[in-house]
C-alpha cells in the first residue's frame, strides 16, 4: 500500500525538520593552537624565476627562508612576499592569474615545511572528526599564503585534488594584520566569519596562551575547517602580512567505520625536497619531511603541566557542549529512522543533498561506493540511517534543466563556461538513454536553493576554485541521493508511480 499525496507531504515535513535539527549540518568549525617555541619555524624555498630577478627584498637569496612565526618582523614578510610565487585560481580547467580575483603569493607544498603540526594537537582533532561524523582523517599539506597589504581572494570553492578530500584547513600565523576576514557561506545562505586581525596577537582573547618561558605557547595559530564545496572568500587585507597554512583534509579510507574509538586525527606530512641538501636542513632544523604520522586517542605526546592544565580547562566547556550535540543527533537519528520506517520500499525515492560533489563521486547504475568516505554532514547522517534500515542508495548527477537523473555523461561543449551550446543539444542521444526522469522520484525533501540555479556556467557548475580542475571528474556537480529497497537500475520497465 502506498502513500497517498497528502501523506508524502507530511512526511516531506517531518523529513525537513529532522535534518534540520542534525548537529552535523554545521559545515565549519575552528579554534587555536598553541604555537610553542621548538615548533614555531617554517623553511621556504623561492622558485628559480623568483631567485633570478634578484628583488632587493630578498637580496638575490638562492637559498631557503628559515621563518620563526614568533619573530616575524615587517622585513622578513616583505622578503618572503618577493620570494613567493604569485598565486593563480582554476576557472575550469585553466590556470589563470588575475588579481581581480585572486591577489596574493605562495609557496606550494613542495617548497616549504613547517616544525608546526596542528594534528598533534588534541581539540583540534576532535573538533575536526566530529565535523566529519567521527570519520579519521589525515591532513595533506597545501600551501603557504601570503596576502600583503591589498591582497584578496573572490569567492570560490576549494578545488577537490584527492577523491578522498571532504574538507580544508586554514591556520592563520601570528602576524600583525587587519582585514583579510575569512568569509563561509552555505546553501542555505548561512555566513560564517572568521576575523583572525584582532585575536591572533590579543592575549586576552587567547584562551591557549600561556607563558613563553614555563614551556607554555607564546601565541597561537587560529584556525578553521570547512567542507570543501562550501563557497569562501578572503576579504582585503588593509594592513600588515596575513600568513595562512592551507591543508587539504581527506578520509582515512582505511579506518574510516562510524565509532571507531580507536583512531583519532591522522596527519599526512609531505614536502619533496629540491636536493639532498635542502632535505638535510629541513631535518636539522626538526621538520617533518616525507613522512606519514597518526595520532591515536589515548596516545598523547608529552605536554608541559602548564600546557596540560590549559587544555583540562578549555576542554570542560567543550565537553558540555558535545555532550549536548549528541543527544539531539541521537534523537534525530531514532526520528529518522522511525521516519524511514514509515516509507514503502517499493518505490525509489529522492534526496537533495546539502552539499556538492564532484561528477567523479557520482554512481554508475551498476557500481558502488564507500559512501563511508565520501559524504558530508546530514547527508552522511541521512545514508547511515538509510543502511541501518537496509535500504540501498546511490548518489546521481542531476541534470536540473533537463528534469533528468543518472551517472556522469560527457558533455559535448569545450570546458568554456560562455559555451552557448544548450545541455540537451550537448548530450548524446546513446547518453541520454542512461539518464532517467527526476519525476520518477518521490523527493522527500525540497532543495536548498533552485537546482537549476546553482549551474553558474552552462555546464560546469562551481568551476572557479582555488586550483584548476582536473578533467571532467572533479567539477562540482548538483546531484540527487536516491535510495530504494529494491536495486537501483535502469531498467526501463521499472516504475515508482
Amino acid at each position: 500500500m502506498g502513500e497517498e499525496p497528502e501523506q508524502m507531504e507530511e512526511r516531506v515535513v517531518e523529513f525537513r525538520k529532522i535534518l534540520e535539527d542534525y548537529s552535523a549540518e554545521a559545515f565549519c568549525v575552528g579554534g587555536q593552537v598553541p604555537l610553542r617555541k621548538k615548533f614555531s619555524k617554517i623553511v621556504c624555498w623561492p622558485a628559480v624565476a623568483e631567485v633570478a630577478a634578484k628583488s632587493p627584498a630578498t637580496e638575490g637569496r638562492s637559498s631557503p627562508w628559515v621563518i620563526n612565526l614568533l619573530e616575524c618582523t615587517e622585513k622578513v614578510l616583505a622578503g618572503l612576499q618577493s620570494a613567493g610565487s604569485p598565486s593563480p585560481f582554476g576557472r575550469g580547467s585553466e590556470k589563470v592569474f588575475d588579481e581581480r580575483v585572486r591577489k596574493a603569493v605562495e609557496f606550494p607544498a613542495e617548497r616549504m615545511a613547517s616544525q608546526f603540526v596542528p594534528v598533534f594537537n588534541a581539540e583540534f582533532c576532535s573538533r575536526i572528526q566530529r565535523l566529519l561524523g567521527g570519520r579519521s582523517f589525515f591532513l595533506q599539506p597545501h600551501k603557504l599564503n601570503v596576502y600583503g597589504e591589498g591582497a584578496h581572494f573572490a569567492k570560490h570553492k576549494d578545488t577537490i585534488r584527492d577523491p578522498r578530500m571532504v574538507a580544508s584547513v586554514v591556520v592563520c600565523c601570528p602576524t600583525s594584520f587587519e582585514g583579510g576576514v575569512l568569509s563561509l557561506v552555505d546553501n542555505r545562505g548561512i555566513q560564517i566569519d572568521f576575523d583572525w586581525s584582532q585575536s591572533a596577537l590579543t592575549p586576552g582573547n587567547n584562551p591557549d596562551r600561556g607563558s613563553a618561558d614555563a614551556g607554555g605557547a607564546d601565541r597561537v595559530m587560529n584556525w578553521a575547517c570547512f567542507f570543501c564545496d562550501v563557497d569562501h572568500e578572503v576579504s582585503p587585507v588593509t594592513k600588515g602580512t596575513r600568513l595562512t597554512l592551507t591543508y587539504d583534509v581527506c578520509i582515512d579510507s582505511t579506518d574510516s567505520e562510524r565509532g571507531d574509538s580507536g583512531s583519532g586525527g591522522v596527519v599526512k606530512a609531505e614536502v619533496e625536497q629540491d636536493s639532498k641538501a635542502q632535505k638535510r636542513l629541513a631535518e636539522s632544523l626538526g621538520f617533518l619531511s616525507g613522512s606519514r604520522l597518526k595520532r591515536r586517542r589515548g596516545v598523547e605526546e608529552q605536554k608541559s603541566e602548564v600546557e596540560q592544565k590549559s587544555e583540562v580547562e578549555q576542554g570542560k566547556g567543550n565537553e558540555v557542549a558535545s555532550q549536548i550535540a549528541s543527544k539531539v543527533e541521537s534523537r534525530s537519528e531514532e526520528q529518522l529512522l522511525t521516519l524511514l520506517d514509515k516509507l514503502n520500499g517499493a518505490h525509489r525515492y529522492g534526496y537533495y543533498p546539502a552539499h556538492d560533489y564532484a561528477f567523479g563521486a557520482t554512481d554508475t547504475w551498476t557500481g558502488e561506493r564507500d559512501w563511508e568516505s565520501q559524504l558530508k554532514g546530514v547527508d552522511l547522517q541521512l545514508h547511515r540511517a538509510l543502511m541501518k534500515r537496509g535500504w540501498v542508495a546511490k548518489l546521481f548527477a542531476l541534470y536540473a534543466e533537463l528534469d533528468l537523473y543518472g551517472p556522469a555523461i560527457h558533455f559535448n561543449v569545450g570546458l568554456d563556461p560562455e559555451d552557448p551550446v544548450s545541455m540537451e543539444d550537448a548530450i548524446d542521444s546513446e547518453e541520454l538513454e542512461t539518464l532517467r526522469s527526476i519525476t520518477e522520484l518521490r523527493m522527500i525533501n525540497t532543495p536548498q536553493r533552485d537546482p537549476s540555479a546553482i549551474y553558474v556556467y552552462s555546464f560546469w557548475y562551481g568551476s572557479t576554485g582555488n586550483e584548476p580542475f582536473e578533467g571532467h571528474d572533479s567539477y562540482y556537480a548538483r546531484t540527487v541521493l536516491v535510495f530504494s529497497k529494491s536495486p537501483i537500475t535502469n531498467d526501463r520497465d521499472h516504475t515508482t508511480l
